[in-house]
């Protein structure tokens, strides 16, 4: 994932740069206003949390997850627009594992376990903005939507804090792959300098299908919860 970021941000900032001579830097008139733009592309880097609700079995705890996106958003007013995006997202949740030594630094203690997905999602959000600023260059955004995700490979982790040789199991064949969560985002717009629309989002997402199957009862349970935070560049 690591990897992937990196990536993404070298692109990013080729293709914001790539377009600009000294003397619009100089300046900061480059560009047209990104509120007038009728269509934009660009990316997207969300650092989210993550965890199965209603979850039949061990307790769970939220866990860390990021994704990583390309999108295309179309106006058709400048209050008024509709958001495409493909991407990689990380879900899934903590289990906490029963702490059979009760002794502080053995390997059973709890917070160490995960099911960690990887999905290619699609999120689709009809995008709602304030149609003028509120500070200069800068408007409160409001995204509605679904974003269906296709979950191509899932494991559980035990953390191995002393050696470093982490416990990993496919679970794959015990999820349910396809998942239509309810997407909300609430937060900026800011047209940079007319170089990009940076947004910056809170972001909200919740499943409805029942996830994992455990292979020893055969019940279905655990719906995705997603939140964090989403970053946006747009030009």
């Amino acid at each position: 994932m690591k990897n992937i970021l990196i990536l993404f941000l070298f692109t990013v900032s080729l293709s914001g740069w790539a377009q600009i001579d000294s003397s619009k830097i100089k300046n900061f008139e480059y560009g047209i206003n990104r509120f007038e733009k009728k269509f934009l592309i660009g990316g997207t880097f969300n650092s989210g949390w993550s965890r199965y609700l209603n979850f039949e079995g061990p307790e769970v705890f939220t866990k860390p997850s990021l994704g990583i996106y390309v999108k295309m958003e179309y106006y058709f007013k400048d209050w008024l627009g509709l958001s495409l995006g493909i991407g990689h997202q990380q879900m899934g949740t903590g289990i906490i594992s029963p702490d059979l030594e009760k002794a502080l630094g053995n390997p059973d203690s709890t917070y160490r376990l995960r099911i960690r997905t990887n999905n290619l999602a699609f999120p689709l959000v009809i995008q709602l903005r304030t149609p003028m600023d509120v500070f200069k260059g800068g408007r409160l955004s409001l995204g509605l939507g679904i974003a269906p995700s296709y979950a191509y490979n899932a494991k559980t982790i035990f953390h191995s804090l002393e050696d470093g040789f982490h416990d990993k199991q496919n679970i794959t064949d015990n999820l349910t792959k396809l998942d239509i969560p309810l997407r909300g985002t609430l937060g900026m717009d800011i047209n940079a300098s007319n170089a990009c629309l940076f947004r910056v989002n809170f972001l909200v997402q919740y499943g409805f299908n029942k996830l994992y199957t455990d292979p020893i009862t055969n019940i279905s349970s655990g719906q995705n919860l997603l939140f964090g935070f989403d970053l946006d560049f747009l030009f």
